[in-house]
């Protein structure tokens, strides 16, 4: 799943990046983001330390599981899903609306990376099948009959002109 917001979350692209490269190493797991990040590995029950950055050395932590961190934290995050959002930032593999990976091929979308039903929708179609309905065409189908448009240039206002010629007009 696609995580555009983590990285507005955290304060921008730059900052998610400081967040994942100032991580100690690899294993750590989480961060609690504040003046200093705290960043802590927690191994399923195993192990459960956080970063001392005064010893440059993990210690052990009271913190057992990450709904712990999320609880005493107000900013914490999962590691792996800020790397997640940092790839998909660089390069985008996946539908910005819906996560789909069947992105559309149309030379028109550059950035953001857009499915073709999620690129429809944006441009007033409806993806059935493998065709495209205009949205109006939808609607008329749906309501079972025609919907009119006013005619703009249609500025004559008797009637008689809009009867079948074989009709008769009687003035009352």
């Amino acid at each position: 799943m696609i995580k555009h917001d983590l990285i507005e979350q955290v304060g921008g692209i730059e900052r998610a990046r400081g967040i994942v490269e100032g991580a100690p190493d690899n294993t750590a797991t989480h961060v609690a983001v504040c003046k200093q990040n705290h960043y802590y590995r927690l191994d399923n029950g195993c192990e459960q330390t956080y970063w001392n950055g005064g010893f440059k050395d993990w210690m052990d932590s009271t913190i057992e599981e990450s709904w712990e961190i999320f609880y005493n934290f107000k900013f914490a995050y999962v590691l792996d899903d800020l790397r997640t959002a940092i790839a998909e930032y660089d390069n985008p593999q996946l539908c910005i609306d819906c996560g789909s990976s069947d992105l559309h091929k149309g030379g028109e979308i550059k950035k953001p990376k857009m499915c073709f039903k999620c690129y429809a929708a944006m441009t007033g179609f409806t993806l059935i099948g493998d065709q495209l309905i205009e949205d109006d065409e939808l609607a008329e189908i749906k309501t079972g009959h025609r919907i009119d448009k006013q005619l703009e240039s249609d500025d004559c206002t008797d009637i008689r002109n809009h009867l079948s010629p074989s009709t008769r007009v009687v003035d009352l």
